[in-house]
């Protein structure tokens, strides 16, 4: 027999005592609540490492219910309605259920079928089969469990179903389950219930053993014994990489991987590969644990003190309840109010002080970064999938085989079209000679993989990680190398590396209502490791072939060196600018080809690199790996069974991109054939541009390509989807054209704006639509600063800066070289990075812990971001710079060429029309007027010779990147320094003799240098294996409230009455500090201020006596924390208090530790 401790309770909407409930040290089998707490995203609290599985009722309704993660989740089903939900526990000796319920009061004279009580919906359904177990909170007297003989509306249907289902009660009769409120006549009542089947033991606890109180419902607790005794938890498969023993694994690997002496055969080859497998495994097993099943862990923030406040609350509870006097209520609400502040002081400082310990560790700072972007804003993820339907209005499928059914179709699809009648591609064709492609595979070709390779990736189904594979050194390279070369000399890619575990992930934004359909999921292949260095070989060949000898369309810009998305936008953009220039319109078709990866026909992909004149043993060895591959799929902590991949190239491998483009290259070239169109594509995502004199005219030309494309797709088993296709016609008319297209059975409308490769595209090109969806985003990508920082807390100033350029900033300049008006030397910002600006501004406040009040040129000179504008201004010319050294700039500037031959455009009388500030020629002639090429030039070239004869230009050396970057920050601080004096004297000229000079405007750093004041002196870098010897200095930085303050102090916009009169605070009489000297100000505390005179540092010598020695501490690091860490101690800024209390906490805690 195995125990089930079930815990059911109504927490009374609060979130923290669920909280608490799940978190305490007592664990159960299962914890079900009803009226949960739900935080700002609508979401119950299930934190993703916590010790429970937890699943939330449908419409955010009022009974959710928890699994500790001690079972199986492939052993779990989970059902869920209005108010319900259930979890079903299948290996059992019998399958057991156990519900959830939440029953809303049925008020007198209220309809039942108004009522909305889950019980109406049980009756109307049946039990389940097996065992059942029924909790919660059902808001219904009968004279069967209440004492006073109360009965309620809707009793009777409670015993209705009770008799329905048959189950009986477990709770006694009379037990006082909520606690009436005597101030408003109410009595206790037996309101929460535990029902059984017939055959269930139990044993009833109530609220003897649970520590949380709080509610005016009492926590029951029931102990069920069901059949078969529960497993022991299992190893999950693979190892615990963390914990390698590295040392030793070097120096297995010398003694224990060979090298083949001779591979002649297929079977020699699929024999060596596995005795490497071998050799593998035998030295994984020995240097590296198995892993074993996560059970998740209870929060850090519970501590004794925690434990203890909690203790004492149900103490004085139980008191009250024994006899509820007042004098007893009130110690029990003084007790609870404790343990309230108790828990929540303990919260917050362990994630502030985890938040700063991140900071100085990467590794864990960007995937909390990565969480405050991407998740800290949604509701958790289920912890299963939901049933699945194979098309909207369909049955809904539950269980694992029938939803592994429903996404194998979808992601294996079987792709059967007529292929006789292509020709035999073991035979190069007839009167060429094939490409020379060397299958010989040295040491340094596996080096050159590995190095790309990421150290920590998720390892396929061999279960070994690259970092792993990388530390088995020579040796290891040495034996791929010769399997490898005789695996290209064969043609033969190995069986036992075809198999895929197919992750099934979630594709973003998706609703509930998508989410039961198949296409709203992808898969992700995690196939072996070793097998994908094979891929990566192959793929690196089949790459520099297809650059060497032209294989690709010009207009292909994905997966290709050199080549980026915003390339694929400027000839875009180029051409719709040279139409109007020359009075044309363009319009866009952007097509979306249905399941591109996963729909590749094996027999044409073989052909298409047959007529690319491959030679035989690449499209030999291709055909090998894509045959006989077999996929499982792993959702719900479960494997599927294998399913024959037929079709498809797997998303995952290394080879697949390169694979997919040579593809899809026969479509471009037929493309190419329609007369004024130009095909621009990144990978799958194909858009044909036209251009011509009328709307009209690029219809019929769009309908041609449509064609064309549909054709070509039909051919091969795929499919462009018409409904997702889109188009846009370009016109700067008041009114848009309405000219549509004729897709098959669908007819398209134009719309008003599109997304384009992550650029949003509008019809006049005025980049609004843009504008608006980078402040969508700005809505979440915010979160990856505001989460992880604030004024007094977080992670240090270097780190929030360096989130806020890494992340933030570039998801604001991204598309920069399309939507960007570049500022013109000495000029002033213009389009829409106006209103972009603000996001820096807001940002960059939180970076410095700075006011609003403080001035936007202090903002960016003391956290070194220049004003946006001018940091894309640096972004474009880059990318001019990079267009004009790349083979990019004759496909790109041969737009205008192209476009005019579209056009048929004849030389105009009188002057040409300008080109407009964002088109592609206005922004080459800006780039060389605003940093111009012969400073880069004379930068590579080095200082002059002291002959004074400069060294001719093919002497010069090509210009490194550090060379380019000095280039740029050259040109960027030269407008900023210009722009910052500018704004620093209309400040002065508003003010007149009152403006007072702060430090930051009379010291301000355009570089680095401002970064460095925020860094205290050096102190032992450690490591986890390193010597005391070997340990190195370091600098380390100020706390987040220390920089905070610091650039308060330097800017003097600080919570002192200097300012906070200036600014009108009500509470702030005068601006006289209480030493009655002079203005409150932070130079005036330091250095003349009576009151704070005798706190001063316990070393005069180190303590400024001047402005002008206060201005050089504060412009260095370590002299700076001396005052910094007086002034928050002196106690008269506020905001601070809570601060210098943890730190007082934490110094008393490591005091008593040591």
């Amino acid at each position: 027999m195995v125990q089930l401790k079930i815990l059911y309770w109504n927490v009374g909407k609060s979130y923290e005592r669920g909280k608490l409930l799940l978190e305490q040290e007592e664990t159960y089998d299962i914890v079900a609540i009803q009226e949960p707490g739900r935080n700002l995203n609508g979401d119950i609290y299930r934190p993703r490492g916590g010790r429970y599985f937890g699943v939330d009722c449908s419409e955010k309704g009022r009974a959710v219910i928890y699994v500790n993660k001690k079972w199986n989740l492939k052993d779990l089903d989970f059902q869920a309605g209005k108010d319900w939900t259930a979890v079903t526990f299948k290996n059992l000796r019998d399958p057991t259920t156990v519900y959830s319920i939440y029953s809303p009061i049925l008020t007198q004279g209220t309809p039942e079928h108004q009522w909305g009580s889950p019980l109406l919906e049980f009756i109307e359904a049946g039990p389940p089969a097996g065992n059942l177990v029924a909790v919660g909170d059902l808001n219904l007297h009968h004279p069967d469990w209440d004492l006073e003989n109360r009965t309620s509306p809707g009793a009777a249907r409670l015993l209705t179903w009770a008799r329905r289902w048959r189950l009986s009660l477990l709770t006694p009769r009379g037990e006082p389950t909520r606690l009436g409120n005597a101030t408003r006549g109410e009595r206790d009542g037996t309101i929460d219930h535990a029902w059984l089947s017939p055959g269930v033991e139990a044993e009833y606890w109530g609220a003897q053993r649970c520590e949380q109180t709080g509610s005016d419902h009492c926590p029951q607790e029931i102990w069920v014994q069901v059949g078969r005794k529960n497993k022991k938890a299992e190893e999950e498969g693979g190892y615990s990489w963390s914990l390698m023993d590295t040392e030793k694994v070097k120096e297995a690997s010398e003694k224990r991987i060979s090298v083949p002496e001779r591979i002649d055969t297929v079977e020699d080859l699929e024999l060596a590969f596995r005795r490497l497998d071998g050799e593998l495994t035998s030295i994984a097993e020995e240097f590296v644990p198995h892993r074993k099943k996560g059970r998740g862990r209870r929060a850090n923030w519970w501590t004794l003190e925690c434990k203890t406040a909690t203790k004492e609350a149900r103490r004085t509870y139980w008191e009250w309840f024994g006899c509820r006097t007042a004098s007893n209520w009130r110690e029990f609400v003084e007790a609870t109010m404790k343990k309230k502040r108790i828990i929540a002081k303990a919260q917050q400082a362990t994630w502030r002080d985890g938040v700063a310990e991140a900071s100085k560790n990467p590794s864990r700072l960007w995937p909390l970064e990565r969480w405050a972007r991407t998740r800290s804003h949604r509701p958790a993820d289920p912890p299963k999938l939901p049933a699945l339907q194979t098309q909207e209005g369909a049955a809904e499928i539950g269980d694992h085989s029938g939803k592994a059914e429903i996404l194998a179709d979808r992601f294996f699809p079987k792709v059967e079209v007529p292929t006789d009648h292509l020709p035999d591609w073991t035979e190069p064709p007839e009167g060429v000679d094939p490409i020379v492609i060397s299958e010989l595979v040295d040491e340094e070709d596996v080096q050159d993989v590995l190095s790309r390779m990421a150290p920590n990736k998720a390892p396929g189904i061999d279960w070994y990680s690259n970092r792993f594979l990388k530390l088995c050194g020579q040796p290891f390279r040495q034996a791929m190398a010769c399997l490898a070369s005789a695996s290209l000399r064969l043609g033969h890619f190995p069986q036992r590396f075809k198999d895929a575990k197919v992750v099934v992930l979630k594709k973003p934004g998706k609703s509930a209502a998508q989410q039961k359909l198949a296409g709203a999921w992808r898969p992700i292949s995690l196939l072996s490791n070793v097998g994908k260095i094979l891929e990566a070989l192959v793929a690196k060949r089949l790459t520099q072939a297809a650059e060497e000898f032209n294989l690709l369309p010009e207009g292909q810009m994905g997966n290709r060196a050199g080549r980026s998305t915003e390339f694929a936008v400027r000839v875009v953009t180029d051409a719709v600018h040279t139409a109007w220039k020359l009075g044309a319109v363009t319009s866009l078709m952007l097509l979306d080809l249905k399941g591109a990866f996963d729909r590749v026909n094996h027999r044409w992909l073989l052909h298409t690199l047959w007529e690319m004149q491959l030679p035989t043993w690449i499209i030999r060895w291709v055909a090998s790996f894509v045959a006989g591959r077999r996929g499982s799929l792993f959702f719900d902590d479960e494997t599927s069974r294998p399913y024959a991949i037929t079709a498809g190239v797997p998303q995952g491998s290394p080879l697949s991109p390169i694979l997919f483009i040579l593809f899809i290259t026969p479509l471009y070239r037929k493309l190419a054939t329609i007369p004024n169109t130009i095909t621009v594509g990144f990978a799958d995502d194909t858009n044909v541009v036209a251009v011509a004199r009328t709307t009209e005219e690029n219809c019929r030309t769009l309908q041609a390509a449509w064609e064309v494309c549909s054709g070509w797709a039909g051919a091969r088993g795929m499919e462009f989807e018409a409904t997702k296709t889109e188009l846009m016609h370009f016109t700067r008319t008041r009114a848009p054209r309405t000219e549509t297209l004729q897709l098959g059975d669908t007819v398209l409308q134009p719309t008003e704006s599109t997304r384009f490769l992550g650029v949003w595209l509008d019809r006049k090109l005025n980049y609004r639509a843009h504008a608006e969806a980078v402040k969508q985003k700005m809505t979440t990508q915010t979160n990856a600063l505001t989460r992880l920082a604030a004024k007094t807390w977080g992670c240090s100033f270097a780190r929030a800066r360096e989130i806020y350029t890494k992340c933030i900033r570039s998801a604001i300049a991204y598309g920069a070289s399309a939507f960007h008006q570049p500022t013109e030397v000495y000029g002033k910002p213009r389009g829409i990075v106006i209103g972009l600006a603000k996001y820096q501004t807001k940002c960059l406040r939180v970076v410095a812990g700075a006011y609003k009040a403080t001035p936007v040129r202090n903002l960016e000179t003391e956290t070194f971001c220049p004003p946006l504008d001018l940091y894309l201004n640096k972004r474009v010319r880059a990318f001019e710079e990079r267009l004009a050294r790349t083979d990019q700039a004759r496909f790109v500037r041969g737009t205008a060429a192209w476009v005019a031959s579209c056009v048929q455009a004849r030389r105009a009388r009188g002057r040409p029309p300008a080109d407009k500030p964002e088109s592609g020629a206005a922004k080459a002639r800006w780039a060389e007027a605003w940093a111009p090429t012969e400073k880069l030039l004379a930068m590579a070239a080095g200082p002059p010779p002291e002959s004074g004869t400069p060294p001719p230009a093919s002497q010069i050396p090509e210009p490194t990147a550090a060379d380019r970057e000095e280039w740029l920050e050259d040109a960027t601080n030269r407008e900023w320094v210009s722009r910052y004096n500018h704004h620093l004297a209309a400040a002065v000229a508003k003010s007149g003799q009152r403006y007072e000079f702060t430090i930051a405007d009379l010291n301000p750093k355009f570089s680095g240098e401002a970064i460095q004041r925020h860094m205290v002196g050096t102190k032992k870098k450690k490591g986890r294996r390193r010597k005391p010897e070997e340990e190195e200095d370091e600098p380390y930085p100020l706390t987040k409230a220390k920089s905070s303050l610091l650039v308060q102090a330097r800017t003097e916009v600080i919570g002192l009455r200097a300012f906070l009169h200036r600014r009108k605070v009500p509470d702030v009489l005068t601006p006289i500090c209480a030493c009655g000297l002079e203005k409150e100000t932070f130079a005036h505390i330091v250095l003349n201020c009576l009151d704070a005179e005798t706190l001063f540092w316990s070393d005069p010598d180190s303590w400024p006596l001047s402005k002008e020695e206060l201005q050089e501490y504060l412009d260095d690091g370590v002299k700076a924390e001396r005052i910094l860490s007086w002034a928050l101690r002196l106690g008269r800024l506020k905001e601070y208090r809570l601060a210098v209390e943890l730190e007082e906490d934490q110094r008393e805690e490591l005091a008593r530790h040591s």
